[in-house]
């Protein structure tokens, strides 16, 4: 078991994500290379959630970022970053300290991309 404080988050770039349920279901999952030419993609995130920060609001913001660190546009003019508050209660039945699972699909907020190999997911943090 983790620290109760500690918070755990993964990501993986996709061609598409749906959150349903407390579950991630990812096609073309765990791709890093991309192109030639724009294309689609998604961002599947899971957020372990400890259990003293459970059923409070918490922001979340994710933004893509090349390997020079420049922020990556979609339409070759707005940034692709993804925004959003969630809140994460607590089932029924779950062990004291027990971390908990949220999950957020992005797909159509990525938009379409310019394709340049090196393009890396950088998270922001959130409260």
């Amino acid at each position: 078991m983790t620290n109760e404080t500690d918070w755990k988050i993964s990501a993986l770039l996709c061609d598409f994500v749906e959150a349903a349920e407390g579950k991630l279901f990812i096609l073309g999952g765990g791709w890093s290379l991309c192109g030639p030419g724009p294309f689609l993609s998604a961002l599947a995130i899971k957020i372990d959630v400890p259990w003293s920060q459970a059923n409070d609001v918490h922001e979340f913001e994710a933004q893509l970022f090349d390997s020079d660190g420049r922020a990556v546009l979609s339409n070759g003019t707005d940034e692709l970053k993804i925004m959003t508050k969630f809140e994460a209660g607590r089932p029924p039945g779950l062990i004291k300290g027990q971390q908990w699972m949220y999950a957020i699909s992005a797909c159509n907020q990525l938009g379409t991309a310019p394709a340049t190999s090196g393009t890396t997911v950088y998270m922001e943090a959130f409260n």
